[in-house]
């Protein structure tokens, strides 16, 4: 089986240039570069790298523009490799164009990079060109992934501003604590005076933040690797932390929410293209990327091929909530379960959007509260020196 290689060179008029090759060794690449004089500088064996959403979302729409306007889909994607900015999805559209002359169909081709079309991808093409609605199914999946990635955006952007201020305040506190409070001792010192109590409190905690900073930092990084590797290598252990963060108050329900839009969404669409729930259901597990719920997944379709239908079996999980399963029984009797998982997905998603926007209002003020209490801390410590000092000289 080949493997995917990065290099890059130098081409006869100086110009830098780097790519992505399949070769079985590094020498085939070495081979190709010099027969396109090109001066190889670095090869570089890699894994398939994945696609970010943004680029999905551009792919879909680009190619969705460009067959809607009569070009053929061999011409399509030709276009799009020679106007494409991102190294490795240029290297893939010229895959794709070299698979698809050769007689392959547009799924067969996307499925031949699994890290970068996941199987929900490539079962939705597939059912496209099958009934002849790759138009419609490209709108899909660009949408879906414009959502995914708005929501993505979202918890960033509602994360990021408290982390950045919390972050700085701690760094300003710690630099204050190690540089300027220390001077103070040494004054008093020279005055035989002892330090206000709490600068003193301070102080201890000073001395032993600067001798001990190195045993500290080592055991928190140790820890941290450690968890890493019992959390990636122990399925016992990822699957109680999983569990314990779902059982979080308000943390737990928000992965929820947003484990139910990946899910409805994903769900939605798959059956809406003709696909059966016995085989949407191992997709829809691997969309959530979540331990319990690809376990879910996996327990309904086993249900479903003993006659259960897919609301009673996920009742047994306890994972779904009651609003979510009342939708999906409605869905199953009237037949009509694709809609109505897409309006659970919006219903969610507004619930998790709403949910971020008051995060975002709430911290503000709480974190310009605790900013206020530390400042205010520090300038007691600051000065309460000082003001001492004062009365020791007079």
């Amino acid at each position: 089986m080949p493997r995917l290689f990065f290099w890059h060179g130098i081409n006869c008029l100086g110009e830098p240039l780097q790519g992505y090759m399949e070769a079985q060794r590094k020498t085939e690449v070495k081979r190709y570069l010099y027969a396109h004089t090109i001066l190889p500088r670095k090869i570089k064996k890699q894994y398939y790298p994945k696609i970010k959403d943004l680029q999905l979302t551009l792919f879909c729409k680009q190619l969705l523009n460009l067959l809607n306007a009569g070009v053929s889909l061999v011409q399509a994607l030709s276009l799009m490799q020679q106007t494409q900015s991102h190294i490795y999805l240029k290297f893939i559209l010229e895959k794709l164009v070299q698979h698809i002359a050769s007689g392959m169909t547009l799924a067969e081709s996307l499925n031949q990079y699994p890290r970068a079309f996941n199987t929900f991808f490539c079962h939705l093409i597939k059912a496209g060109e099958q009934s002849a609605t790759l138009t419609q199914m490209l709108t899909r999946l660009s949408d879906y992934f414009t959502s995914r990635m708005i929501l993505r955006q979202n918890i960033k952007k509602a994360c990021t501003y408290p982390a950045v201020i919390f972050g700085t305040g701690i760094c300003i506190t710690l630099i204050l604590l190690v540089r300027v409070v220390p001077e103070f001792e040494a004054i008093f010192q020279q005055f035989n005076a002892p330090l206000p109590w709490l600068t003193a409190c301070i102080m201890t905690l000073s001395n032993h933040l600067k001798a001990s900073w190195m045993k500290l930092s080592i055991i928190s990084v140790g820890c941290s690797f450690g968890f890493y590797v019992v959390y990636t290598r122990q399925p016992i252990v990822k699957q109680r932390f999983n569990l314990w963060l779902l059982s979080l108050p308000g943390i737990g329900r928000f992965i929820q929410k947003t484990i139910l839009v990946r899910f409805s969404s994903t769900f939605s669409i798959l059956l809406s293209a003709g696909m059966s729930m016995l085989d949407i259901l191992p997709i829809a597990a691997e969309i959530t990327a979540h331990p319990y719920y690809r376990q879910a997944c996996e327990n309904a379709r086993n249900d479903l091929l003993q006659g259960l239908q897919l609301t009673e079996s996920f009742i047994k999980t306890h994972l779904f909530p009651e609003l979510a399963l009342y939708m999906m029984k409605i869905g199953e009797e009237t037949g009509e379960l694709d809609s109505m998982l897409q309006k659970m997905a919006e219903y969610y998603q507004a619930e998790i959007n709403l949910t971020l926007d008051t995060l975002s209002r709430l911290l503000e003020p709480l974190i310009m509260a605790l900013l206020g209490i530390l400042i205010g801390g520090l300038v007691m410590v600051l000065y309460l020196p000082v003001l001492t000092l004062g009365s020791i000289i007079s």
